[in-house]
């Protein structure tokens, strides 16, 4: 299913970071297996998007020790104003999504919603393909 980078939350929005930095090495049923060049394996479990998040699982948009290291290597900075707020790309004023200037700010209800909305959105666009089971 085609989605709008801006309404990605939870699950859905943790595949589409993990799509966007990661490499998918395997697929079984339900969970999907990605990793780095520098070997450091994350498995993401995908089931019924209703089903609390568990500690296993691949959680940038609720932990900062997962979001952390690609917010800083992919500089993008999360700011409060009503939302909270992330920008990616070389200049600091809020823009929309550029597709040639690569800018984009994204907001959400946390500053790692924000922020990973970010990272997707300089990744892919303004849109992704979400599984359909994520979407629930």
């Amino acid at each position: 299913m085609l989605v709008k980078v801006s309404e990605l939350k939870g699950r859905a929005l943790n595949y589409a970071v993990a799509v966007c930095e990661y490499d998918l090495l395997d697929r079984l049923d339900n969970v999907w297996v990605f990793d780095r060049a520098e070997g450091q394996g994350h498995v993401f479990k995908c089931s019924e998007s209703n089903e609390k998040i568990t500690d296993k699982e691949f959680n940038p948009s609720e932990k900062w020790a997962h979001a952390g290291p690609i917010f800083e290597e992919a500089k993008v900075f999360p700011a409060c104003c009503h939302d909270w707020e992330a920008f990616h790309g070389p200049h600091t004023d809020p823009m929309p999504y550029e597709a040639e200037g690569k800018r984009c700010v994204m907001y959400g209800e946390t500053p790692l919603v924000a922020g990973c909305r970010a990272v997707v959105c300089d990744a892919v666009g303004p849109l992704i393909e979400i599984p359909d089971v994520l979407m629930g």
